[in-house]
């Protein structure tokens, strides 16, 4: 019984040393990097008329915000075909072509995740 006791209190005690002057939580290892999914964009794929619009938005896959910043930054690869606003995700369609979404973890760049478009006249 003494020797349970004295585990669950160098525990405890290293578990509150650790933690001590950060806000995230340091028990958890780094999440997985590039190749392994962190998050997708839903829709993963649209088609919309030119002028049509459409948001996408980031999914986490399991558990992946607990130790990250939640903000990502939207991209198209293809402007001159849909344009989409890097803090909202709203996609709006110009041109007739297709197009990649790309969402980039604003504090990591090295997660990633897209969506296909393809906008018909």
């Amino acid at each position: 019984m003494m020797l349970r006791t004295l585990c669950y209190l160098a525990l405890l005690a290293s578990s509150f040393l650790a933690c001590q002057g950060t806000n995230a939580p340091t028990a958890f290892a780094d999440p997985p990097l590039r190749g392994h999914m962190a998050f997708t964009v839903a829709p993963s794929s649209a088609g919309l008329f030119v002028g049509d619009s459409v948001r996408v938005r980031a999914v986490p896959t399991a558990g992946f915000w607990l130790w990250r910043d939640t903000t990502v930054i939207w991209t198209s690869r293809q402007p001159r075909v849909a344009e989409v606003d890097s803090v909202t995700g709203l996609v709006q369609a110009v041109a007739a072509g297709s197009t990649t979404i790309v969402a980039t973890l604003k504090t990591d760049i090295r997660y990633t995740a897209s969506a296909h478009l393809d906008v018909v006249p």
